[in-house]
């Protein structure tokens, strides 16, 4: 299906490539397995978060999470704790976010 401003449509990576081309190595030398100190002291200083997941079947969600300064903290550099906000009314559904595929942070594309 044609998107409303374009008729063009990237199917797959190849084609994506050659519209935008190769990313450079500073932007290579961001994609990691884990957080880095850096991004540790970044994330345990925010005081809002976008958590996204994503499913089993390729859906994907995000979850803005606000609350005082330092209210996320990370246990490891694998591992955030988020507490929870029943005030919100929808919970993180587990069954659609672990195990966690992918995940990506507000600065770059974590939430």
């Amino acid at each position: 299906m044609a998107h409303r401003l374009t008729s063009d449509i990237i199917e797959d990576e190849t084609q994506l490539r050659a519209l935008l081309g190769e990313p450079t190595p500073i932007v290579c030398s961001k994609v990691s397995d884990r957080v880095n100190r850096l991004a540790r002291a970044f994330i345990e200083r925010a005081s809002m978060v976008f958590l996204a997941t994503s499913g089993r079947d390729g859906s994907c969600d995000v979850s803005p999470r606000g609350d005082p300064a330092g209210f996320v903290r990370m246990l490891d550099d694998l591992t955030l704790l988020v507490p929870e906000a029943p005030a919100i009314g929808s919970p993180i559904r587990c069954e659609t976010s672990w195990p966690i595929p992918a995940w990506a942070s507000s600065s770059s594309c974590l939430a």
